[in-house]
Parts: structure tokens; sequence; C-alpha cells
């Protein structure tokens, strides 16, 4: 009997460390990257929106690489989003109040997926965003996104100031044939 009982937890340690490594092997990340524009003209401590360029997913590319479809997708959540500015334009983020990021696909409604609020004027050229806990997988199956920003500013510019996101996404998709 003891026999059996170790082998019985033998194969269930086998069966449970192998679906962990399978599941291992359908897990993936995908970074995007764009930018957005502050004008110079914005007024100061008032909200302010402003869209990005279509980001094109390449969506069928980017799982068919990690051996899956998009079909195959299970979920879908940001992982990181961070804003930068580049150093030719010799700023920082002080000039911000506060700043929130919406997604939105087709067929999508526009959702909150990234945020930051009471920012101090000691930030840097560097931003790295708090993020909302949304499932974006029927975002990211469009073959576009794009992202909207709201922000209000705590300081007037003195000239145009060019932002670039930088946006990662785990991805927990099933393979093909398993």
């Amino acid at each position: 009997m003891k026999k059996w009982a170790i082998y019985a937890l033998l194969v269930f340690t086998v069966v449970f460390t192998g679906c962990k490594a399978i599941n291992k092997l359908t897990q993936f990340y995908i970074n995007y990257n764009t930018s957005y524009t502050y004008q110079n003209t914005l007024p100061s401590d008032v909200p302010d929106s402003i869209n990005t360029p279509d980001i094109v997913t390449n969506i069928d590319q980017q799982v068919e690489i990690n051996e899956s479809r998009k079909d195959l997708i299970q979920s879908a959540k940001l992982n990181t989003m961070k804003l930068n500015i580049p150093a030719e334009y010799s700023t920082n983020f002080s000039f911000l109040k506060s700043v929130d990021l919406y997604i939105s696909a087709a067929g999508q409604p526009k959702t909150l997926v990234a945020y930051k609020h009471n920012i101090t004027d000691e930030i840097g050229n560097e931003l790295e965003l708090d993020l909302t806990d949304v499932e974006l997988k029927n975002y990211i199956k469009n073959d576009v996104i794009t992202l909207s920003i709201t922000s209000t500013t705590d300081q007037f510019l003195s000239r145009n100031v060019q932002v670039n996101v930088a946006i990662k996404f785990f991805v927990d998709a099933k393979i093909l044939g398993i």
C-alpha cells in the first residue's frame, strides 16, 4: 500500500510540475512604444487630453513567434508603462501634476490602464506609472490600439515636450496543439 502511495505521489508531482512548465511556455511579453507631445500652449491646472498615434499591434506575428494564435490568448495585462522625456528636451516631468492613460481599440470601451497622481517637482525625466489591474486581451487582439492621455500641469511649458511611452504587456495564451 505504501508503495502505491509513493507512486501516486510521484505521478502527481510529475504531472503538477509538468503542467506548470507547460503554463510557463504559454506566457510571454509584448512590448510597444509610442510618443506624444505636450504643447507649450497647454494651460496650467486644466485637464487636457492628448491621443497617441495608432499603435499597430502586429498581434498575429507576436503570438506566432510564441507558437500560438490570437484566438488562443487567455489573458493580457499591463506589466509596465513608463513615460520618458528624451535628453534633448533638457526638462523633466515636474510640470505635471497628474497623468491618466487610457487604452481604446475597435469595439472596446476606453479604459483607464495607468496613472500617476500628485507628481512632485523632484521627479526626473522618467515616470513609471501605477497600473490598474484590468484584463486587456480584447484590446491587444485588435490590429490597432490607441492610448489617450489626460493630464493636468502645474507649470507653463516654455516649449513643446515630446514624451516617449514604453508599454509592456504580459500575455498568457495556449500553445498550438495543446
